[in-house]
C-alpha cells in the first residue's frame, strides 16, 4: 500500500509539473501567453490623432532640413519645389496593405500653386514613420487616383 501510495504521489506531481504547469517552470496555466500560443508583435491601430501627430513631425522636420521651406522633386515636371506648409486634410486615411497616409496643402511662395501632397505612414518599432511621399494634385488636378473600395478612414 505504501508503494502505490509513493507511486501515486509521483505520478501526480509529474503530471502537474509537465501536463498541467505549461510549458514553461513556475508560469501558471492560464498565464502562459494569453490569448495566443506565440506571442508576437501585437498589431497597434493609431489614430487620426497619431496619424496627424507624426506628419507633423516629419514636415517640421523636413522644413527644417530645407531653411524654411518643404523641399520636395516633383518627377513629371523635373524641378525642385520649395514649398510652404498649408494644411492636413481630413480625414486621415488607411488603405490595406500600403498604410496610413493623409492629403497635406503645400504652396508656392507666390501662392499661384497649390500641391496635394499624400504621405504614407507605417508602423516601425510600434511609432508611425512616413515610408512615402507623392505629389498628388497639382491645382487641384489629380496625377493618380485611388479605388474607393480600399480606403478606410480612420478617427
Amino acid at each position: 500500500m505504501k508503494k502505490i501510495l509513493i507511486w501515486a504521489l509521483g505520478f501526480s506531481f509529474l503530471c502537474f509539473a509537465y501536463g498541467c504547469a505549461g510549458e514553461h517552470p513556475g508560469e501558471e496555466v492560464a498565464e502562459e501567453h494569453p490569448g495566443e500560443e506565440h506571442p508576437g508583435e501585437e498589431a497597434v491601430q493609431f489614430s487620426g490623432e497619431n496619424i496627424k501627430t507624426a506628419m507633423s513631425a516629419h514636415i517640421e522636420a523636413k522644413i527644417q532640413e530645407g531653411s524654411g521651406s518643404f523641399k520636395i522633386h516633383d518627377p513629371e515636371s523635373d524641378q525642385n519645389l520649395e514649398l510652404s506648409f498649408v494644411q492636413i486634410h481630413d480625414p486621415v486615411r488607411k488603405i490595406e496593405g500600403r498604410g496610413y497616409f493623409a492629403c497635406t496643402d503645400f504652396k508656392t511662395a507666390d501662392g499661384k500653386t497649390i500641391y496635394d501632397i499624400d504621405f504614407w505612414l507605417n508602423p516601425q518599432e510600434g511609432e508611425l514613420v512616413v515610408t512615402d511621399t507623392q505629389i498628388h494634385k497639382v491645382n487641384q488636378n489629380p496625377r493618380y487616383t485611388f479605388q474607393e473600395g480600399e480606403i478606410v478612414e480612420i478617427q
